[in-house]
Order: structure tokens, then sequence, then C-alpha cells
């Protein structure tokens, strides 16, 4: 039997009071890269078509980044052009990184699926899970369907770029990333839709029922 990782919702929960702010598309990511294994720079590529196509404004863009590893986030951004939409927050204690989080309009998620190192599932996924907002993954190796990118179709829970099938998921993340400004543009926020029983079977809850019943 397989019993995956999970989320303790009392563990991430968040009392503040966080409204997004107006007039921005806010991204944001958490944490390191690990150098060139968590790769996000599909998505400031992406922005950087988005923007030059004429079908969204640089200036209503926004990356909020929070942890030590900001000259790596920098370099990856510097590859499309699109440093200065980098806002650092620095290193934040856990109660301000989550109010960052729930202040963002979409949550940026970044992992790896190779031969050596296979089906890597970051723990920030399941905090992400619980936060609900639109997540947009990357994932870099030479290996296709990831377990992390099976989870976020299955679950609706936002989209997914694999480096291995990069023409195809380019264009999906254009599409995606427009659309979700364009929702931000027009009503204030971006449409999120996740599939429950998908986010409910990652609960410390469900995992415990599983465990008793193979006992």
């Amino acid at each position: 039997h397989m019993i995956p990782n999970g989320y303790d919702e009392d563990d991430f929960a968040f009392s503040g009071n966080v409204t997004a702010s107006e007039g921005f598309l806010d991204l944001v990511y958490v944490g390191i890269l690990y150098g060139e294994m968590r790769d996000i720079t599909p998505i400031f590529a992406a922005l950087k078509d988005l923007i030059g196509e004429g079908k969204a404004e640089k200036s209503r863009i926004r990356f909020n980044y929070a942890g030590k590893d900001l000259e790596n986030i920098v370099k990856q951004a510097e590859k499309a052009g699109l440093s200065d939409i980098i806002v650092n927050h620095g290193l934040l204690p856990r109660e301000k990184c989550l109010e960052l989080q729930f202040s963002c309009d979409l949550l940026v998620l970044s992992t790896w699926n190779t031969q050596k190192e296979l089906g890597v599932f970051p723990g920030k996924f399941l905090e992400y899970m619980l936060i609900g907002k639109p997540i947009v993954t990357t994932v870099s190796g030479e290996l296709p369907d990831s377990e992390v990118a099976q989870v976020v179709r299955e679950g609706n829970l936002g989209i997914v770029y694999e480096s291995v099938n990069k023409d195809r998921d380019m264009t999906m993340l254009k599409e995606y990333l427009k659309n979700a400004y364009d929702q931000k543009m027009v009503s204030g926020k971006v449409t999120f839709e996740p599939d429950k029983n998908t986010v409910d079977r990652y609960s410390y809850k469900s995992i415990i029922k599983k465990i008793e019943a193979i006992i």
C-alpha cells in the first residue's frame, strides 16, 4: 500500500482578513529554486509574449517573491527581460508568508521529474491546496506526466507546464495566464473551481481513514 503525504488543516489555518490588490495580476513564489532544478523561466517567457502581443500590460503584473534565493529568481526573470516585475519581500515569518500568498492571485509551484528523481512532490503543493488559489506549475526533466501534473489536472487546480512537452504546454500556459489577467482586470478576481474530492484526498482525515482500512 502507498499512503501519500498530506496536510493538516489546523497547521495551515490562517485567521487574517486578506484581500487581493486591485488593478494588478499578482503571482507569488515562496522558497528556493535549488539552482536550475526549479525552472520558472517558462512563466516569465509566457508573460513576455503576452506583453509583446499587447494582451497584457507589464505595469499591471507583479511577481512577488519571499525567501533567500532572490538572485536566482532575478536571473530567471532576466532571461525574459522581466526582472523589474519582481517584488522582493525577503525572508518572512510563516504567518506573513501565508498572508502574502492569500493576497495574491496565482500561486507558483515548480518541481522536476527525471529518471534519477521520479515523482518529486513538493510539500508546498499541499499547502497550496489549502490556500485555495489557482496554481501555476512548471515541471522540468525528461519524463512526462509527473505526479504533480496529474493531480493538478485531475483536481482542476490550475495549469501545468512540463518542459518535455514545451510546445504544447507553452500554448496552454499563455492562454491560461491571459485568461487570468483578463478576469482580474474585469472582475477583480481569478476564477477557481477545484475538484473538492481531489483536494480532500490529501487531508490528514482522509489519510487516517485509509490507514484504518488497511489495518
